[in-house]
């Protein structure tokens, strides 16, 4: 089930009674979606088309489509994630099994070098995809039984808080920059 809720809260975290905080386009999700195999979570597009990617509190990026902005292009994420999970088992890195047999780790945000992904797989639906956090040195990786705006407001509200990002969040109004424009501060 799709929690609105969850994209209408960090909304008005990072908006307040702002008007015009999204002036660009609706994502062209058709191409996105062919071009990662795979259907995006509706509760991701809805945000995104919503605020648009970029960086909340100078921490969490939140990636969106923008086929002329490179910094928070899910497309080229996606590519360079794929290409680094490759290079890091043929260097021998130990990677844990679980993430990379019968599915694909799909990234849509990080927050000070630790990356969010989607755990995709083709049996479940895009909408009940597991959200997976992977600290910086991927020592620890953080399954969370949650959608992803579920786990984006949760971080922003503190009520989860993964060791690596431990007091980072918190406040109830929350600055965003989307990728190429000014900072928009849901405080002012």
């Amino acid at each position: 089930m799709i929690r609105i809720s969850d994209v209408d809260s960090i909304v008005r975290m990072v908006s307040g009674d702002l008007p015009g905080l999204r002036e660009v386009g609706i994502v062209d999700w058709d191409y996105v979606e062919a071009d990662i195999g795979y259907s995006a979570p509706r509760d991701y597009k809805n945000l995104i088309d919503a605020i648009g990617a970029g960086v909340i509190d100078d921490s969490l990026c939140i990636y969106g489509v923008d086929r002329i902005d490179r910094d928070g292009n899910l497309l080229e994420l996606v590519r360079l994630c794929d290409d680094a999970w490759e290079d890091y088992r043929t260097a021998g890195v130990v990677l844990p099994e679980r993430y990379f047999s019968g599915v694909r780790l799909i990234p849509f945000g990080s927050a000070e070098g630790n990356y969010f992904y989607w755990i995709a797989t083709e049996s479940v639906s895009a909408d009940d995809w597991n959200v997976v956090f992977v600290d910086v040195d991927l020592q620890n990786w953080y399954e969370y039984d949650l959608m992803a705006t579920e786990f984006i407001r949760r971080l922003l509200t503190a009520e989860i808080e993964p060791p690596t990002l431990a007091g980072i969040f918190g406040l109830k109004h929350h600055k965003m920059e989307r990728f190429g424009d000014e900072p928009v501060d849901s405080a002012s």
